[in-house]
């Protein structure tokens, strides 16, 4: 994934695939940014 997250939404599509939405990821020196982009990431294995 290109933005590290937690307390994220992830769903897995039917081509096999995750759809991650949603969370939060650390700034700066703890302080934490909600985030609203969503990421397709591709599992290969």
């Amino acid at each position: 994934m290109n933005i590290p997250r937690k307390n994220h939404t992830s769903t897995l599509l039917p081509d096999g695939s995750v759809l991650v939405a949603g969370g939060i990821t650390r700034v700066d020196e703890g302080a934490t940014q909600l985030l609203s982009q969503a990421e397709r990431y591709l599992v290969v294995g």
